[in-house]
């Protein structure tokens, strides 16, 4: 097992994830333009992707993207209409 510690850019607070030895190695070809963060990680959590992908903390995700979801963010021409 490997671990990756990243400062949250939010919070200002260092997190940490465990990875095996082969996600480490999707992590780091990620990083380096390999895949998207679904592709390299579709067994992994949405706050678990996100985390690798930013290094928002799971409680910075919660007051940014609410319940963790999406689905109700809209495009500016939508608020439009």
């Amino acid at each position: 097992m490997e671990t990756e510690v990243m400062k949250c850019p939010m919070c200002n607070k260092h997190h940490k994830i465990k990875l095996t030895y082969d996600e480490y190695e999707r992590l780091y070809d990620y990083r380096h333009g390999y895949g998207t963060i679904q592709e390299q990680f579709p067994e992994r959590s949405k706050v678990d992707r996100e985390f690798l992908k930013t290094g928002y903390c799971p409680q910075c995700q919660e007051m940014i993207f609410g319940n963790g979801e999406t689905d109700n963010i809209k495009s500016a021409k939508e608020f439009d209409r």
